[in-house]
This record gives C-alpha cells, sequence and structure tokens, in this order.
C-alpha cells in the first residue's frame, strides 16, 4: 500500500490545522482499472483505465495510464454520501467533480436527488447526496490519468474528473 507515500506528503493534515478541501475518495471506493472493480486504494501508477465511448468525442476509448495516485491523509471538512438509484453508495471527500449525462461536470455539493450522471456504459439517477456533518478523518485517494480528464467509480462506472 502507499501509506509510506504519506510521511512528508504536503498536503496532510493534523486536527490543529484547518483542513483543505480535496477532491478525493476514501480507500475502499470501487474503481475500474485494468478492465475490473478495484479498491481506490489498491490502485497504482502505470495501471490503465478504459476512456468510455460515451466520451468519444474527446478520447477514443483506448485505455489510458494512470500516471499518478494521489494519496492524502488528515481532517476533511466536506465529505459527502452519494446513494445512486441501483442502492450502490460511496463517500466523496472534499469537492470532488462529477459528469452529468447532459455532458456538464458538476461539483458534488450541487447533485441532488433526480441528477443524471454519465457513467462508463450509460446513465445512472442519484437517489441522494448527503452531507456529513462532521469531517472526515482518514486517508483519501485521487488518479490523473495520463492524457484523459476522467475515470470511473462504483460499480455503475460513474464518470468522475481526475485531478
Amino acid at each position: 500500500r502507499k501509506d509510506s507515500l504519506l510521511m512528508h506528503d504536503p498536503d496532510t493534515w493534523s486536527t490543529s490545522t484547518q483542513p483543505k478541501r480535496t477532491p478525493c475518495f476514501r480507500g475502499d471506493t470501487p474503481t475500474w482499472v485494468d478492465g475490473q472493480l478495484v479498491p481506490i486504494g489498491e490502485v497504482t501508477a502505470g495501471q490503465a483505465v478504459a476512456i468510455p465511448q460515451v466520451c468519444a468525442v474527446a478520447y477514443p476509448g483506448e485505455p489510458q495510464e494512470i500516471e499518478k495516485v494521489d494519496v492524502h491523509v488528515g481532517v476533511f471538512d466536506g465529505a459527502f454520501t452519494v446513494i445512486l438509484e441501483n442502492g450502490e453508495s460511496f463517500c466523496v471527500v472534499g469537492s470532488h467533480v462529477f459528469l452529468l449525462d447532459c455532458g456538464t461536470w458538476v461539483p458534488v455539493e450541487a447533485l441532488k436527488a433526480g441528477s443524471v450522471l454519465r457513467t462508463h456504459s450509460g446513465s445512472i439517477r442519484v437517489r441522494a447526496s448527503l452531507a456529513h456533518s462532521l469531517p472526515y478523518v482518514g486517508t483519501v485517494y485521487n488518479l490523473k490519468v495520463k492524457d484523459a480528464d476522467h475515470y470511473f467509480v462504483g460499480k455503475a462506472g460513474v464518470v468522475v474528473q481526475d485531478h
């Protein structure tokens, strides 16, 4: 795991400092990598994400390499649980951006019941987006994809923007 990378991470905070908003996911968030669901906390640089045909206007649908995995540990304000119509849910820490079915990128704070998200194979509705009242404490992850601006989370393959 990447815990050893956290020792001198400039994005590491303690409870005595003001946390900054960081677009990241909890380590157990399923992410589509190398054609299968993998917890984002186990993803490494060099693995591949496929760019879906629904985004073929900008990307040809070929696998793209994960250039970097950002790992942050600390206390974070602004955590949300996104619940999808299929019953799946995932925790978003910070202000991550999602692709709506209409092609507009929207921050998690703007998601509401009925929002329609683009996935790697179509679309799915948001049942609810719930803001957490307490800060999230722990480790969070984000991916930077080479020559792309997004990747996929959850079984549904929701399109999220990389950093």
